[in-house]
């Protein structure tokens, strides 16, 4: 599940797999995070323990949210609040 990965459009397109570290070129390698404390792109207003999850349609690309519907997928849990558009410590739990 980890080979030909694509930022997550502001519509989801596929099953989430993981956090790249820094922005990695199309046909190139990068570090994907699956698990432990990851800085995620925020968008919304998240809440501490809570669950961060990829959006299903109109998100911000790349970035964790609030959730808003059971069907969003869960990428971790939120740690350390940031604002919108800055960078929240989110734990990962991507891999199980």
């Amino acid at each position: 599940p980890y080979a030909g990965n694509i930022q997550c459009a502001a519509t989801i397109t596929g099953a989430p797999v993981g956090i790249y570290v820094t922005a990695t070129p199309a046909n190139d390698f990068g570090w994907l995070a699956t698990r432990g404390v990851c800085g995620v792109l925020t968008a919304g207003t998240l809440t501490i323990g809570s669950p961060a999850v990829a959006l299903l349609t109109g998100g911000t690309a790349g970035a964790v949210a609030p959730a808003s519907a059971a069907t969003q997928p869960v990428l971790g849990r939120v740690m350390r609040l940031a604002a919108t558009a800055e960078w929240s410590s989110i734990y990962l739990e991507v891999d199980g």
